[in-house]
């Protein structure tokens, strides 16, 4: 679809916001003075009710010790034995898909949403039924559906209390899914210790202060891993077959280059054609921080308290720092990759998704598996309308057709 473009920045009074899409005006806010513009009060109320005090909500030394505590265990060296697992629930998909088992068109959308949803539980757990998953994401689901309106009102610096549409929905989801995990934390904590990644979360603690995850931080990670780890995935592989539907010599360019290769280090091709998804399809569109004193940048003052909307979207496709920005060109980012305030699919910063390298390394191995065994392509029921739930997803079923490779 074609993007209506924004300025550099713009600030609306009546609201006490402004909008920003600068590169050199972003590198100081997420990266270089990151600690004088913490998350906005939109992410608060849309993700606290669900997340509580998790890496996506905390702030301060409470962010600090926890993302310490956590990011060796989605460092890119811990994440290379999980290869065979994350690729598993795809390569079923594509042999499924493959051997004429399914009926044309395939939801690729749900999917895409049932493989993801599956390397999360089999990467965490040893028995992966030792979580509801299915439960969960219904959960999910239920919360997102009207969190519209909680964004909304938040831009719009409305009470909490304020009244709307689904909010007595988004309370019952949040208890429901935060329920269903606790249940979890507690069955493991009465068992022996196991060696997967739930178990190693579990022993953790700050290499600094030595403090462990309580239960409740642990239903706040785990809630946040399941919902941010499989959606974003999950919605960015939809968006990936898509477009490669509608170039079939692109698809077995990228089929042939998983053929040859072991792993996603061997893939360059397909890394491009999923950045470049990213950059089209941010699975994150927009992004929320606030000033906690007065700024200036150039002719833009800001009072303290302004909120900060960063546009991940038009960002990406804006036509001031991308040649042909509606385009999809993988070639792009086969070369120098862009600035790190100009692309942001995961942030950037001491804030950047701590799950990065799990999700690149998962949606290379899917993307492979799936092209391997399976073309895909469009037909009168495939409709692009995406529609921003705090992650950028398909508004329906995203139907294509697959036959075999």
């Amino acid at each position: 679809p074609s993007t209506a473009y924004v300025e550099p920045y713009a600030l609306s009074k009546a609201t006490g916001a402004a909008m920003i899409a600068d590169p050199e005006i972003l590198e100081q806010i997420l990266v270089k003075r990151v600690g004088d513009f913490p998350k906005s009060e939109i992410d608060d109320r849309v993700l606290r009710p669900a997340f509580g005090d998790s890496l996506l909500t905390a702030s301060g030394e409470t962010w600090r010790w926890k993302r310490r505590l956590v990011a060796p265990a989605f460092a890119p060296t811990a994440m290379a034995p999980l290869a065979p697992v994350m690729a598993a629930p795809f390569e079923r998909f594509a042999e499924a898909w493959a051997s004429g088992a399914v009926e044309n068109p395939v939801d690729v959308a749900l999917a895409m949403r049932e493989a993801t949803l599956a390397v999360i539980a089999e990467t965490l757990f040893e028995d992966p039924a030792e979580l509801d998953s299915g439960a969960i994401v219904q959960a999910i689901e239920a919360f997102l559906e009207p969190i519209s309106w909680v964004v909304a009102l938040a831009a719009l610096k409305a009470p909490r209390w304020t009244p709307h549409p689904g909010r007595g929905r988004i309370r019952r989801a949040a208890a429901a899914m935060r329920a269903s995990v606790a249940k979890t934390v507690a069955h493991r904590r009465g068992m022996a210790a196991k060696d997967d990644l739930f178990g190693r979360l579990m022993a953790a603690s700050d290499p600094e202060t030595g403090r462990p995850l309580t239960d409740e931080d642990l239903v706040d990670l785990i809630l946040t891993l399941v919902a941010a780890g499989h959606d974003t995935s999950a919605n960015t592989l939809t968006w990936a077959l898509f477009l490669l539907a509608e170039q079939t010599d692109l698809q077995a360019e990228l089929a042939a280059e998983a053929a040859i290769g072991s792993g996603p280090a061997d893939w360059p091709k397909i890394d491009a054609a999923l950045k470049e998804t990213m950059r089209l399809f941010p699975a994150a569109p927009m992004m929320g921080r606030r000033t906690t004193r007065p700024e200036r940048f150039g002719t833009l003052e800001l009072a303290a308290g302004t909120m900060i909307l960063i546009p991940i979207y038009a960002l990406h496709r804006h036509e001031a720092l991308w040649e042909r920005p509606d385009q999809f060109d993988p070639a792009r980012f086969l070369g120098a990759q862009p600035p790190r305030t100009q692309f942001m699919p995961f942030g950037a910063g001491p804030r950047i998704c701590v799950g990065a390298s799990f999700a690149m390394q998962e949606m290379a191995l899917g993307l492979a598996a799936m092209l391997r065994s399976a073309r895909f392509g469009v037909c009168d029921e495939t409709v692009c309308d995406p529609v921003h739930q705090v992650t950028l997803r398909p508004r329906g079923p995203l139907y294509l057709t697959v036959r075999a490779r």
